[in-house]
């Protein structure tokens, strides 16, 4: 979920029913990759999208930081002291 939520496309295998239901969801929605659970992983895939990643590092979609953070807290500083 946190891979998902900082703009990455994770790789998932599932540990029990609920995660493999969430992620067949979200593989189809794109959020990630979804190998299956024990036994059924697709061990093939999950390594070619390891090697691939790990050759061109995915970079996440959208930007977290933008270096406003301290002038934000100035800011919200400030108005506490109003």
């Amino acid at each position: 979920y946190e891979l998902m939520y900082l703009g990455f496309v994770p790789a998932v295998v599932a540990h029990n029913a609920h995660q493999a239901q969430f992620a067949q969801n979200a593989a189809r929605l794109g959020a990630c990759h979804f190998f299956r659970s024990q036994p059924t992983v697709d061990w093939e895939a999950l390594g070619s999208l390891i090697e691939q990643q790990y050759e061109n590092p995915p970079q996440p979609s959208h930007r977290l930081i933008d270096g406003l953070g301290t002038q934000r807290l100035v800011k919200h500083l400030m108005k506490l002291c109003e």
